[in-house]
């Protein structure tokens, strides 16, 4: 099975729940008692991102952090810079920086620190 992990952390190191992208549309039970907890799991049937499955991460991730400032700094996937993604960045009061392609690879996490 193929699946898609989105890490997000923030500058000063905390790390939210790893958003999962499972290949599904029906939940599997077990999977959702052994890592419902620690794992968003998003069943959309899909691995891959769309702008239905960027609000629910956007929603899922940042709905709580309504008392802070906040930069998302991500690439330019096409869902990203979507109007429908804009709207829901805009309902969370979230700014966005967007890196131009081909740099994506000058701001990538390594181990601890940001290159």
């Amino acid at each position: 099975t193929r699946i898609t992990v989105l890490l997000t952390a923030r500058s000063d190191g905390v790390r939210a729940k790893p958003f999962v992208l499972l290949p599904r549309k029906r939940p599997v039970k077990e999977v959702e008692e052994k890592f419902g907890g620690t794992l968003n799991l998003c069943w959309m049937g899909l691995n891959w991102m769309n702008d239905e499955i960027t609000e629910d991460y956007l929603k899922r991730t940042f709905g709580t952090a309504k008392f802070f400032k906040s930069l998302l700094v991500w690439d330019s996937f096409r869902c990203h810079l979507s109007e429908k993604t804009k709207r829901a960045l805009h309902q969370l009061k979230l700014h966005t920086a967007v890196i131009p392609g081909g740099t994506t690879g000058m701001v990538q996490p390594a181990d601890v620190c940001w290159n």
